[in-house]
């Protein structure tokens, strides 16, 4: 059923005039589709008392699922999804090489050359590398059929650049997609990738003439590796270059190219405290997006940290339970639900340090009290990312023995842990200001008890913070500032 969900997402998009042919009004096939269409949880079990009233493994109902994800595939493939001018050129093409390609099969070539001329001038126009390769070696074979040495002479060279120019582009790729493998199910900001990426670009300059697919690919490396270094000021360079280069070709102009270049300015803005220009950036990722093709959760994350750096708890708690409650939640990789809890786990204990105007019932209903036994028991996946996902569980754990009324004995214990912690694992992250504050949060469990040491603790964190070129780091989940002053007071005046 999952597969059938996301199909008819994407047939949905851009309904085929072909639609009605092929899913005809008053068949099993429309009925099925319209209730997947209509109903995101739906199950087998379901659709199939539904439409027969039987079991999900009766014949009748198997070959009817069958056949819709057959038509749904068909109409997939002969369907222009997105802007025909962008997207669908290179579908295009290809779809007119591989007419060429059956022609030559029978040895017909006069109209497999025509073909091969036209989609060679084009891909080479768009910048089209694949494609253009392809041709080239559809002409090779005409010529060679053809008995026509000088032209295949010709082609034959000019593959030979183009081959080159396509190793360039797969090198680049494949190193980028090695990146996006490590860094995929983590929130850590990783000097080793940054590092990696540094060498690559100096090893593996580009060229003058290289295609604008291996210069955006390389635009890309230099955005993660200004994240990783935590260098978010170094953002904004790759970024505009960005930019320019999806503005002036048409076939960068994707759904997924867009929503990455917004996804780092939300990062940007928000790092820098520019909530207005991060809320115009959020609006329009959010209505690009859906949870049924799971681009959503990630600007999610940014909306969650927009809210909860305004101290916005109850549009936060909306966003958290919007992402908990949605179909697809339950489908996402194991490691991000563990991140989502976190998030969730935080909205919680500030909503108790600093309780909302208006109280949020969904977050009460959901945890009823924030226990560590709780918060271990959905996080186990994320304990090995020691400066990502576990650099925040024990964060949490400091803030729960600060706010829960520990034993003065309990609580030195936690922030001995947590200054061991921070000595292996964060006092040489590059984002020195949850590097200052976790550190901060141990020697307050160490020194709670002696006011003195506090306020002297106080005003070398608030030193630290103010000197910070940024307003928030990027795992700057909680606003430190407003958090640590509410904590001050807790710890002054003995409340918890």
């Amino acid at each position: 059923m999952d597969l059938l969900h996301e199909l008819v997402y994407v047939v949905e998009l851009k309904p085929s005039r072909s639609f009605s042919l092929l899913l005809p009004e008053s068949s099993k096939l429309r009925s099925l589709y319209q209730l997947v269409r209509d109903d995101e949880y739906l199950t087998d079990e379901k659709a199939a008392a539904a439409l027969y009233q039987c079991a999900p493994s009766d014949k009748r109902y198997l070959m009817l699922k069958r056949n819709l994800t057959s038509k749904l595939s068909e109409l997939i493939l002969i369907s222009e999804l997105g802007d025909p001018e962008t997207t669908s050129v290179k579908f295009y093409l290809e779809q007119r090489l591989t007419v060429a390609e059956k022609l030559l099969l029978q040895n017909v070539y006069h109209n497999a050359e025509k073909i091969g001329k036209k989609v060679r001038k084009r891909a080479q126009r768009e910048g089209l590398t694949e494609v253009h390769l392809r041709a080239l070696q559809l002409l090779r074979r005409v010529y060679a059929l053809k008995g026509d040495p000088r032209n295949f002479q010709i082609i034959a060279d000019e593959f030979l650049t183009v081959q080159q120019q396509m190793k360039e582009e797969e090198r680049t790729l494949l190193f980028l997609q090695e990146i996006e493998s490590q860094i995929k199910y983590t929130v850590a900001t990783l000097p080793q990738v940054a590092l990696a990426i540094t060498r690559h670009q100096q090893t593996h300059p580009l060229g003058e003439e290289v295609s604008k697919f291996a210069r955006f690919q390389r635009y890309k490396l230099q955005i993660y590796e200004a994240h990783h270094q935590h260098n978010l000021l170094a953002l904004d360079q790759p970024l505009q270059n960005m930019r320019a280069l999806i503005e002036s070709h048409s076939n960068l102009q994707t759904p997924a190219n867009e929503l990455f270049w917004i996804n780092y300015r939300i990062r940007h803005a928000l790092s820098l405290g520019r909530f207005a220009s991060a809320e115009e950036f959020l609006c329009r990722a959010r209505s690009l997006t859906s949870f049924q093709a799971f681009d959503r959760f990630e600007v999610e994350e940014q909306w969650y940290l927009f809210h909860m750096r305004k101290l916005q708890l109850p549009e936060a708690a909306e966003v958290i339970e919007s992402v908990l409650n949605c179909p697809q939640y339950d489908r996402l990789h194991e490691l991000d639900q563990n991140l989502w809890y976190v998030r969730a786990s935080y909205l919680y204990w500030t909503a108790k340090l600093i309780p909302p105007a208006v109280p949020i019932h969904c977050l009460d209903r959901r945890f009823k009290d924030l226990t560590l036994e709780e918060l271990y028991k959905h996080v186990a996946g994320i304990s090995r990312d020691k400066t990502g996902g576990n650099m925040h569980i024990m964060l949490i754990r400091g803030l729960i023995a600060l706010t829960h009324g520990e034993a003065p004995d309990h609580a030195f214990d936690v922030g001995n842990n947590l200054v061991v912690y921070h000595q292996r694992y964060i006092r040489d992250l590059p984002e020195e200001r949850m590097s200052l504050f976790f550190r901060s949060i141990a020697k307050l469990l160490k020194r709670r008890q002696d006011p003195e040491k506090v306020i002297r603790l106080h005003e070398k964190l608030m030193e630290g913070l103010e000197a910070s070129p940024y307003s928030y780091d990027l795992n700057e989940w909680i606003p430190f500032t407003s958090i640590w002053a509410a904590l001050l007071e807790t710890q002054l005046t003995g409340k918890t």
